[in-house]
């Protein structure tokens, strides 16, 4: 069983009198629902099937004006792909063509999304060419899976306990935008949610982490009276820990802010007093731990540095990720204590306010 979604890669071979002569290989590639590519007659193409049923595309040919020359549907099996020259699939080329391929995905609701890779070939020379997927939009149930296992295996080496046995993933198709966690045993997303939030991928990280955290207080039987800041506040540790962007929470929080039935001032008030709190009070919370991330030791402070230098180098240095702590202490890096000493210390914070 794979840990992550299927990525498709393709090798192509060339044979001469019955013996391999020159192969080349693409990148993996994620579904796509459209994909362009140059073309030439030698120009061949690998589809692929992700769908347990039969899946029909749509290959056109395009001139260097950009005007359609010829189009036609291809059927992939159930699980299965395709491979040919352009010149195998539309005859009667000149030799001398040069265009673009484009394929699509037939119109559906929702459409089905398939794998493409494109090499050029050009007498013993066989190059592979520069993916042609459409990044917009993205595949929602991949990144789904892919961030629910990035995090679940930061969950687990943060709390090997609790975490040893597997949460279970749920991903619905429902027109909700929502996620649980349920019982302390299972996680549900829902792919409006996904779609909400866009091709950022680190703020659905972030919402799947918030989840993670819920987990870890519903199997540890943690009664805190402000259980969503808490579940924020460690979501956003196991988001660090996990390699994600630290600040997508607040982006996460923020478009949840929009698709509310009560946006604005108003709705923010509102939802202060709930168990929710207001999404500004949760950005806080993870403005409160971010701080307390990069103070927690020396090691810390380092990585807290390292990170901003590369990924946020014009931040102001009053911004988390550099701004140092006051009390640094030596240490090795943190993980189980390091979640603690962060919630006992918000926990100070949210009763002085």
């Amino acid at each position: 069983m794979a840990d992550y979604p299927v990525q498709g890669s393709v090798a192509f071979r060339q044979w001469l009198a019955g013996r391999p002569n020159v192969e080349v290989t693409a990148h993996g590639a994620l579904p796509t629902l459209s994909y362009a590519s140059a073309a030439t007659p030698q120009v061949g193409v690998a589809l692929a099937n992700p769908w347990d049923s039969p899946l029909t595309v749509t290959i056109g040919l395009r001139d260097p004006n950009g005007f359609e020359l010829i189009s036609g549907p291809v059927v992939l099996p159930a699980l299965g792909h395709r491979a040919f020259n352009i010149s195998g699939l539309f005859r009667g080329l000149p030799a001398d063509f040069l265009g673009t391929l484009t394929i699509s995905a037939v119109p559906g609701n929702p459409p089905k999304d398939f794998v493409a890779w494109t090499v050029y070939a050009d007498s013993a020379v066989i190059t592979s060419l520069p993916s042609g997927r459409f990044p917009w939009p993205v595949a929602h149930y991949e990144r789904i899976w892919t961030a629910f296992r990035r995090l679940h295996a930061a969950a687990e080496a943060v709390f090997p306990d609790v975490f040893r046995r597997p949460v279970s993933l749920k991903i619905f198709t429902d027109k909700v935008v929502n996620a649980y966690a349920r019982a302390g045993e299972e996680v549900g997303i829902y792919q409006a949610l996904s779609e909400l939030i866009g091709d950022a991928d680190s703020e659905l990280a972030f919402v799947i982490a918030h989840e993670m955290a819920h987990i870890w207080q519903q199997r540890t039987g943690q009664r805190s009276p402000e259980p969503e800041l808490e579940a924020d506040s460690v979501g956003t540790l196991l988001l660090l820990l996990a390699g994600y962007d630290p600040y997508s929470g607040a982006g996460a929080l923020g478009k949840l802010q929009v698709a509310s039935e009560i946006p604005g001032l108003l709705g923010e008030a509102f939802r202060e007093e709930t168990s929710h709190r207001s999404f500004a009070t949760r950005i806080g919370t993870i403005s409160l731990t971010l701080n307390f991330a990069c103070s927690f030791n020396a090691q810390m402070q380092a990585l807290c540095r390292q990170y901003k230098s590369i990924v946020h180098p014009h931040f102001p240095d009053s911004l988390p990720l550099e701004r140092p702590g006051t009390e640094p202490a030596a240490g090795p890096a943190p993980t189980k204590e390091w979640v603690e000493r962060a919630l006992e210390r918000l926990r100070r914070e949210a009763q002085v306010r």
